[in-house]
């Protein structure tokens, strides 16, 4: 970070350790989503790591995955001269891997400001993003957590909301007070939150002090924090493979939602000026990638012949259609998918088959 940019030091934790299910097959259990060139050259967790660079060194970013994914991801991010994975043993959602990261701050930095990022969304302009991350992290300095709210351009049904309040003018612009949560919506009651200009998405992106944090948690989340507080290995000693198991294998699965932002009082939302997207399934790649003039996204090879707003992705080979329309098509080296795009949201049913099958299993 620049000198005197902010008051506390800025670092950064990424949450990497998704499975990536509603992006089989190209997306697998050894190489999820994050770490795949699905949208550009570089992976999706490369280009959140390179996005905030130019704000926060290697040195000061923390990479929480799993442990199955902790060599790769590793090995991904050598040009990242300093960068610390942690491999959980064991996913229990948002809010132990959050206050651990938070603690590995600050045994580090005790007064430092954190930026938590999911690795895989899809941010188009990286001036406007880290012109926003300064504005938050600003605001974080007053000891509230904040939280970044994405303008909704559609009633969305898969993402939680959030109600902004009154508008702190003083903290900076568009920065606003966040009145309550809301969890995902049935679609009439996301067209209402759409038409009504005062509700946003909650992004899953974070700033604020570790102390700050900590202290939500120990209130809020009392079971971890005693977890949290008795955690004092560092990367890198030969205590701290050990100190994360015992640590997981006691941890309660609760999401940093639920367990903390739901619950407080102390909340802030930084209103996002860039263009965000959230590469949930694939038929996010309609919003994000260009279409020809039958509507249809198009990646490798394929052909097709009077074939309209489909989804065609091609890995290994050519896809060929003709005559078909509103379609999934993802053909890799080893798996093919073909799903009505209605369904894209269920293609993880089709992991928990194969996961199912001794015989099919290596397919996931």
């Amino acid at each position: 970070m620049r000198k005197g940019l902010f008051t506390h030091k800025l670092f950064a934790v990424i949450l990497a350790g998704g499975k990536g299910e509603r992006f089989w097959p190209l997306s697998r259990v050894s190489s999820p989503k994050q770490l795949i060139p699905i949208v550009g050259k570089k992976s999706l967790l490369e280009q959140t790591i390179a996005r905030i660079t130019p704000l926060v060194p290697p040195e000061r970013i923390l990479v929480i995955t799993s442990r199955l994914l902790e060599r790769e991801v590793a090995k991904r991010l050598v040009a990242f001269r300093g960068i610390k994975v942690v491999g959980e043993p064991i996913g229990k959602n948002t809010a132990p891997a959050i206050g651990l990261a938070s603690r590995l701050v600050s045994m580090t930095e005790p007064g430092a400001t954190t930026l938590v990022l999911p690795s895989d969304h899809i941010v188009e302009s990286k001036r406007d993003f880290l012109s926003d991350v300064k504005t938050a992290v600003r605001a974080a300095q007053s000891g509230k957590l904040v939280v970044f709210g994405i303008c909704p351009d559609r009633p969305e049904t898969g993402y939680g909301y959030m109600r902004s309040g009154k508008r702190l003018t003083s903290l900076g612009t568009g920065v606003f007070e966040v009145e309550r949560f809301i969890e995902k919506p049935d679609h009439e009651t996301a067209v209402k939150l759409l038409r009504s200009r005062r509700h946003f998405w909650n992004s899953g992106m974070f700033v604020w002090r570790v102390d700050a944090l900590l202290g939500g948690i120990r209130k809020h989340i009392p079971s971890l924090a005693n977890l949290i507080d008795e955690f004092s290995s560092r990367p890198g000693e030969r205590s701290f493979s050990r100190s994360l198991k015992r640590f997981y294998s006691s941890a309660e699965a609760v999401s940093i939602d639920y367990g903390l932002l739901e619950k407080s009082k102390s909340i802030l939302m930084v209103r996002a000026s860039f263009e965000w997207d959230d590469l949930g399934s694939w038929t996010s790649l309609e919003r994000v990638l260009r279409k020809d003039r039958h509507g249809n996204v198009l990646s490798g090879e394929t052909v097709q012949v009077d074939t309209r707003n489909c989804v065609l992705f091609s890995g290994s080979g050519i896809i060929a259609t003709l005559g078909v329309e509103n379609l999934i098509v993802v053909r890799t080296e080893g798996a093919t998918l073909v799903c009505d795009k209605k369904k894209a949201q269920n293609i993880k049913r089709i992991s928990e088959l194969l996961s199912s099958s001794a015989k099919l299993k290596r397919h996931l």
